[in-house]
Formats: structure tokens, C-alpha cells, sequence
């Protein structure tokens, strides 16, 4: 159902950014060019129509199908009509065909083979249900769309800074849950992971090489990180391809001179910025580029303003509904609800942590999953960092992404820098790799000074493996035997990407495999028990509340599991809840009630004693023997220093204002309903 319904939505924003293309007077001979670009860009502006719709309480699954069909309809009789009145008439711009380059053939069909095995693989994941890996994907990707669905309108989340940032891609989330579920909304994600290819393969011929297109495909690919990327609600992607095709349209606006190119980048880049506000560093380079190289004013102008059309509605949005259009960020510029300066630096620092410090972290540390205290490094030091981090994202990854959860998912790959240091030996490279060189240069910088996460390069991938697909293609006519270095890399990291996705489809350890949890309904519920450890407190919730009844998420942020309102509990996610003008537990309880939040859901696995060893000890008995609340009783008592709720939560619950209920407390998570007393609370 989810494969017809993906088809649907596929086939109906086609035509809307065909008609786009069609209004740029791109009439390419290379139909399957153009259309990448009029599919990316009908799905960009289907996501600004379900924002317009949902911002105006139409959040249901008939307002946006007929929106979005009515859309279509529209779509597809102008085209009809300019089919009719241009039919004898030449358009603006035309994209010749190039001649295909001689790739040998059982090369060509081995990667073409490898490409489309990865692609079912990456499909069926798409059917898993998001569990602890995803945590962005349960705390806002997917969490904050299901919440606007039971509100049936797109409103102001306020301890959820994240619920502000650019959401084109959640949008179509937001689709997807309401036709479908969570597999239709990763599929969205999966199918900008299948144009990044077909455009790859695309530009890869049209500016490098066929061969230099198809190891980029492959770079994108085999990487671990993208593998798991694609298959879940993420966004990384979204903004790879935009970029990706922001890049395209100005290598044919060079090769071609038509200005119209230029209004395509314009347009892809704008997407891209409502897709991630990172989209930024590459818009700003492509744009330096274009005045280096004396682009008509006008045009170019005309891009820009394209660009900021179709980039601003999110950043409208955030500026109307906090005062800040990028929220939480820039508070000492533009300021922003229920934020302080205070809020500002803690989540600046929080995200800058990542990456290299002031201290040298070694390999021995990396694997042993040990790292010295966080020292803020020095400008310089972020500047050395542009040139070590490519190699320190191989040896090292774990520094770039969250050492609570280790694994795959830090793993970029190693054929990015395998291959892409190869045009250096290369004695004549093409304009366009030396214009991606450029920008993926400039891109890392940004990247290297500020935060240095690593799914934050994913988009520079795609980029990065055309440079390399060149580099590897040259390196080879120079020295043959290179080939086989190559062929063996490739099929290196294509070995320990899929060693890892294979054998979890038959088993997971203690978990199901991942073919008994997609295709058998107990065996989710177990894999998501063992995966989500407040899942089951979440069904209880589900099933035992009122569908009004709020809820309180202490030292947890996932609530997409979650069927009912909630906040984000703890201090350092947003001013909101008063804190600060509460004496003591009661006043807190008797806040929460009068606001409609009646039940609290502690999450003990991440509370700040449980990270201590005696602290995950007594964590773990607790668990055995069903005692989260006595844990509950020793953690969290008036006084405790920290976060003043802490505190307050333990004298509600000593005072019986905040009962536990033991049917719902279970896998270290306890489930709490406020009941406040008639007491005055002084």
C-alpha cells in the first residue's frame, strides 16, 4: 500500500515541477534530466502547500489530498495549454545529448546491479519501524508532524525549539503518517537518496565522465551512513539533492550561458534552505562563484530573488510565531520566545561539542569509546581541522557524531577519501571538477569552524564522489593497475556496509531480525520494547488516557509514540514552563494540571545519575526487580541541585501529588498522574 501510495504522490508532483521547467523553457531531449529537476521541485512546493494548508487548520488527509490533487489538476491543464499555443515554437533552452563515453560493460553493469541491490536493500528498511538510532526521527522529524496531526493544525510547539527550523521535508512526513505510517514517510527520504543517484549518473555525463558519474553514485551509495540515511525520516538527503542540483544548473549556466539556468540554481538552492538553514554555505559559494566569474547582473539577481522565494516561507514562519526567523539560533541578533541568552550559549555549546576539541583524541580512545573533557578549540585549531578532519572521519569517527551511540552510523565510508585526493595526480581535469573542487572546499570550511557533526557532510557527499569519479577515471588512463585499486575499495566498503545490514534481517541479537519485525506485528512490538525503552509506558498512555490528557516528558524528548499532547519537560528546552516562579512541588503539579498535562513520563535510562557507574548498577537492579520508583525516590528530592524541577518532582511524588502508576512504570521509565491537593502550596 505504501509502494501505490508513493507512486501517487510521485506522479502528481511530477507535473507540477514540470510545469516550472517547462515556464524556465527547459525543453530537454534528456527527458529523465529534466525530470529530476521537475521532481525535486514539485516536491518542494507540494511541502509549501501542506505548510499553507496546515497553517490554516486543514491538517487532515482530505483537505491536503484534495489540495495537493487540485494542485495537479492545475499543473497538468497549463501544460496541455502550452502544449497547444508552443507547439511549433522552439524553446529557450535545449540540452543536447552528449555522447555516451565507453565504460566497459561488465563494469558498468556490475555497478548498475550493486546500485539497484542497495536500493531494495534500502527500501526494506524503510518498513522497520524508527527505534533508538533515529532519535531525531522520534523527537521531531516524525514526533512534531503527528503532534500537528492530532492538533489538525500546524502550531507553535513551544519547548520545541526544533519544531521551528526549516520543515520542508517533514511536510511530506506529515503526508506520509496521514496516509500511511512511518514506512511512506521514509520512503520520501529514500526517493531523494534515488534521484541523488540519477542525477549523479546524469551530471556525471553530461560534465565529467559516464564512469566519473558512477563511481559517485557509488561513493553516495556504499557509505554506511547514507544506507542508513535513506531509510528513515531524516534530511540530510533532501538537502544533498537540492545542493546537488544547485550545482548542476550552474555548470550548465557555464557551459551554456542560458540565464534560465540560472533561475533553476536559484530555485534548488531556495529549497534547499527549506530543507536545512546549512543550505546557506553552499548557496553563498555558488553565488561568489557566479560574481568571480562576472554573471549578468540581472539574472542573477533575478536568482537570488527566486532563491529567497522559495527559501523563506519556513523562516517567515519562525520569525511570525517566535520573533527570531532562526530560531533558536542568532538570539543575540533577533532574540526569540521562551529563550534567554543563557538557553542560547548552553544549545550553541551543546552543538559545537562535536568534532575536534582543544585535546587531541587518539584512535585508542575512539575505539575504546573514552574521550578527554570537551575543551573549546581555538579558531586556529578549527582551521587545522580543515585539512586533518577528512582523515580523523575515517580513523576516528566517533568524535563527530554522539558516543552514546556508537556504530555504523558514524561512519561516512572511507571512499571519499580514497578516491577524491586522486585529482591532484590527474595532469588535466575538467572545468566542472575544478568548480566542485572549489565549492567542496569552501563547503568543509564552513563546515570545519562551526559544527562538526558528521551527518552535516552528508550532503557534500554526492559533490565529493563526482570529484573523486573523476580523479579515479583520469588516474586510470594515466596507470591501469589503478583500476583494480579502485574496483577493490569499492567492493571493501561495499563488504562492511552491507555486513552489518544483511545479517540483522535474519537476526539482532536479543531482538527480532528485521524481516520478522516488518512482516510480523508481536515481533515489532518486541524489537520496539527492546529498542524504545519507554515504548511500553507509551502504549500504556495510549491506551488507559483520556485522548485529551496531556503529558510531561522528563529526561526524554521522543514522543512520537506518543498518541497524545505533550511538553518537552526538562529546563534547557525552552522557557515555557515556569520554573522559575515555582516554590515548590505543588505549585509545579497544580501548573501542569490547570494547563491540561496530567501525567508525567520519567525517563530514568537518561537521567544525569544514571551515567555514573554505581548509578547505571542501581539502574539496572531496579529495572530486574520493577523498583524504578524507589530509584525515583533517592534521585530526585527537594533540594537536588540542577534543574529546580528535579527537585520539585520528587516532593510531589513524596507528597502524593504525583502518583505512580506501576501498570505503566516499567523498562526504566515511570509514568506519573498529578494530583494535586487543595493546599495553598506556600
Amino acid at each position: 500500500m505504501a509502494f501505490a501510495e508513493l507512486l501517487i504522490v510521485l506522479a502528481a508532483a511530477l507535473p507540477v515541477g514540470w510545469l516550472v521547467t517547462s515556464l524556465l523553457g527547459l525543453n530537454c531531449r534528456e527527458r529523465i534530466y529534466r525530470g529530476v529537476f521537475a521532481l525535486a521541485i514539485g516536491l518542494g512546493i507540494f511541502s509549501y502547500l501542506i505548510l499553507c494548508v496546515g497553517l490554516l487548520g486543514g491538517v487532515s488527509s482530505f483537505a491536503l489530498t484534495i489540495s495537493l490533487f487540485a494542485l495537479t489538476v492545475i499543473s497538468i491543464a497549463t501544460l496541455l495549454i502550452r502544449s497547444r499555443n508552443f507547439a511549433s515554437k522552439n524553446e529557450t533552452i535545449s540540452c543536447p545529448e552528449h555522447p555516451r563515453s565507453n565504460t566497459a560493460k561488465a563494469y558498468k553493469w556490475a555497478s548498475v546491479i550493486l546500485l539497484v541491490f542497495i536500493g531494495c536493500l534500502v527500501v526494506f528498511y524503510c518498513f522497520v519501524p524508527p527505534g533508538a538510532h533515529e532519535w531525531d526521527a522520534l523527537s521531531y522529524h516524525l514526533a512534531d508532524p503527528k503532534i500537528w496531526i492530532i492538533d489538525h493544525r500546524i502550531v507553535f510547539l513551544p519547548t520545541d525549539s526544533h519544531s521551528d527550523f526549516p520543515f520542508l521535508m517533514e511536510m511530506l512526513y506529515m503526508l506520509g503518517l496521514l496516509w500511511n505510517g512511518y514506512a511512506l514517510a521514509n520512503l520520501f527520504h529514500f526517493v531523494f537518496a534515488a534521484l541523488c543517484v540519477v542525477a549523479l549518473l546524469n551530471i556525471g555525463e553530461r560534465h565529467f565522465s559516464s564512469s566519473a558519474g558512477l563511481l559517485a553514485a557509488l561513493v553516495f551509495v556504499t557509505s554506511p551512513l547514507a544506507i542508513w540515511e535513506a531509510s528513515c525520516a531524516y534530511i540530510e538527503i533532501g538537502m544533498a539533492l537540492y545542493a546537488l542540483l544547485a550545482t548542476a544548473a550552474c555548470l550548465e549556466y557555464w557551459k551554456s550561458s542560458h540565464d534560465n539556468w540560472l533561475y533553476v540554481a536559484g530555485i534548488c538552492m531556495g529549497l534547499g534552505l527549506g530543507v536545512k538553514d546549512l543550505s546557506l554555505i553552499p548557496a553563498f559559494i555558488l553565488l561568489l562563484m557566479m560574481l568571480v566569474r562576472k554573471a549578468p547582473w540581472k539574472p542573477l539577481t533575478a536568482a537570488v530573488i527566486l532563491g529567497v522565494l522559495f527559501g523563506c516561507p519556513f523562516y517567515v514562519k519562525s520569525a511570525v510565531m517566535t520573533g527570531n526567523p532562526v530560531y533558536p539560533f542568532a538570539y543575540s541578533i533577533f532574540g526569540g520566545k521562551y529563550w534567554n541568552a543563557e538557553l542560547a550559549h548552553t544549545y550553541s555549546t551543546e552543538q559545537r561539542s562535536f568534532g575536534e576539541s582543544g585535546e587531541t583524541d587518539t584512535v585508542a580512545q575512539d575505539v575504546n569509546l573514552t574521550r578527554p573533557p570537551y575543551k573549546a578549540p581555538s579558531l586556529l585549531e578549527r582551521l587545522r581541522s580543515w585539512i586533518d578532519a577528512p582523515f580523523k572521519l575515517v580513523s576516528i569517527p566517533h568524535i563527530y557524531y554522539n558516543y552514546n551511540d556508537p556504530g555504523i552510523f558514524t561512519q561516512l565510508g572511507f571512499l571519499f577519501l580514497s578516491l577524491a585526493p586522486l585529482i591532484f595526480l590527474a595532469p588535466e581535469t575538467s572545468f566542472a571538477a575544478k568548480t566542485s573542487l572549489v565549492l567542496v572546499g569552501g563547503w568543509f570550511l564552513g563546515w570545519a569552524i562551526s559544527m562538526q557533526y558528521v551527518r552535516y557532510i552528508l550532503p557534500m557527499l554526492p559533490v565529493i564522489g563526482l570529484i573523486g569519479g573523476e580523479g579515479a577515471v583520469l588516474t586510470v588512463r594515466r596507470w591501469s593497475p589503478v583500476k583494480y585499486l579502485v574496483i577493490f575499495a569499492i567492493i571493501l566498503q561495499t563488504g562492511l556496509s552491507l555486513s552489518y545490514y544483511i545479517p540483522k534481517i535474519l537476526s539482532d541479537g536479543r531482538l527480532p531480525g528485521m524481516w520478522a519485525v516488518v512482516t510480523n506485528e508481536d515481533a515489532r512490538s518486541r524489537y520496539l520494547r527492546g529498542n524504545v525503552n519507554s515504548y511500553r509506558s507509551d502504549k500504556w498512555i495510549n491506551r488507559n488516557t483520556p485522548r485529551n490528557a496531556g503529558v510531561i516528558l522528563y529526561e526524554e524528548t521522543r514522543g512520537y509514540y506518543l498518541n497524545r499532547r505533550y511538553l518537552w519537560g526538562n529546563q534547557g528546552h525552552s522557557l515555557y514552563i515556569p520554573y522559575s516562579s515555582f516554590r515548590n512541588g505543588h505549585q509545579m503539579v497544580r501548573w501542569f494540571v490547570d494547563h491540561g498535562y496530567q501525567y508525567a513520563l520519567l525517563n530514568l535510562q537518561f537521567a544525569p545519575q544514571s551515567q555514573s557507574p554505581d548509578g547505571m548498577r542501581d539502574l539496572a537492579r531496579a529495572v530486574q526487580t520493577g523498583t524504578e520508583g524507589r530509584l525515583l525516590l533517592r534521585w530526585y528530592y527537594p533540594g537536588e541541585s540542577g534543574e529546580k524541577w528535579r527537585g520539585f518532582l520528587g516532593e510531589a511524588y513524596r507528597d502524593g501529588e504525583a502518583v505512580l502508576i506501576p501498570a505503566a512504570s516499567a523498562d526504566a521509565t515511570v509514568v506519573l498522574q498529578f494530583q494535586p491537593t487543595n493546599g495553598n502550596g506556600l
